[in-house]
């Protein structure tokens, strides 16, 4: 549960919280009423032991996420449907789940069990034990049962001696994609030798996770530059302090923030935009253009300035 109005959405994890806090503000300066601060913006805080990990999300960037996010749902569903066709040509050994499905087991972690038992036969009974391992926890990971599948087809294709490497266009693709990417930027908080906190946000969707939305933040302390054209740059190859953890969540529980997402800011721009537009009109910015010596003196026009 949110802790103030500003923190609309929390993440919970065993020994960690991901919370985001939404700071709106309406750019009060600009001649249009649609324009929001460039302050605006999600903050998130990664809190676990010792002090928070920190980062932002432009409100701008939000509708690239949304688009992205839907792009990654299909993406899993897409990912899920394929494992489910794997095989099914019984004389294409290269489309077996044993080569199209990747392991998430940790001494196998992202590697199908065709290849691992084509590079060394005799990992047969470790993948055996992590089937096994696979199987006490399937009524609580049933998406288990396509790794159980693809150890299985691999073992046979071992005892029949049709354990072939997979031509190079049969290889799975990623099971990775990325949501929103954002490197190297900075805050004015500082640390006692006056650099800056510069954080990166990465969320990423792995559809061979059974919690695929992986939102990740690192932080670390470097100095920032400012060019005499205002420009500014961070000295990354002076940086100190640097830390990164990540919180992985459902498909439902992402989409359930990016729901709240949009409706927060869609709820901001609908209480803002009529004194905005008030201010807009007041100044003259929809002042009606000369109208043609040539026109119609009986017609109108709603045309706007832009």
């Amino acid at each position: 549960m949110a802790r103030n109005a500003n923190e609309f959405y929390v993440f919970g994890r065993k020994g960690k919280a991901l919370v985001t806090s939404a700071s709106f503000y309406a750019d009060k300066e600009s001649d249009r009423p649609f324009m929001e601060s460039a302050l605006c913006r999600f903050e998130m805080s990664l809190l676990m032991d010792g002090s928070p990990l920190k980062g932002n999300i432009p409100t701008k960037d939000l509708y690239g996420i949304t688009v992205k996010t839907n792009e990654a749902i299909h993406f899993l569903s897409e990912s899920k449907n394929g494992g489910s066709d794997a095989g099914s040509d019984a004389g294409d050994f290269s489309a077996s789940p044993a080569f199209t499905t990747t392991l998430m087991l940790t001494a196998f972690k992202g590697r199908a069990p065709g290849d691992i038992l084509i590079e060394d036969p005799g990992k047969k009974d470790e993948l055996l034990k992590g089937k096994a391992w696979l199987e006490s926890n399937l009524s609580r990971f049933p998406a288990n049962k396509k790794q159980i599948d693809a150890i299985d087809a691999a073992i046979n294709l071992l005892e029949i001696g049709e354990l072939h490497s997979a031509p190079a266009t049969s290889k799975p693709k990623s099971s990775i994609f990325t949501i929103y990417k954002k490197d190297c930027k900075y805050k004015n908080e500082k640390d006692a030798n006056g650099n800056n906190l510069v954080y990166s946000i990465t969320i990423t969707c792995d559809s061979s996770k059974n919690f695929p939305i992986e939102i990740s933040i690192e932080n670390c302390y470097a100095p920032v530059i400012s060019s005499g054209s205002g420009q500014t740059t961070v000295k990354m190859a002076a940086a100190v302090n640097k830390r990164v953890a990540s919180m992985s969540v459902t498909d439902d529980e992402w989409l359930a923030w990016v729901g709240q997402a949009n409706r927060l800011y869609d709820c901001f721009n609908n209480r803002s935009f009529p004194d905005l537009y008030k201010k807009v009109v007041e100044s003259g910015f929809f002042a009606k253009k000369p109208e043609p010596a040539n026109s119609d003196s009986n017609s109108t026009s709603d045309d706007l300035p832009y």
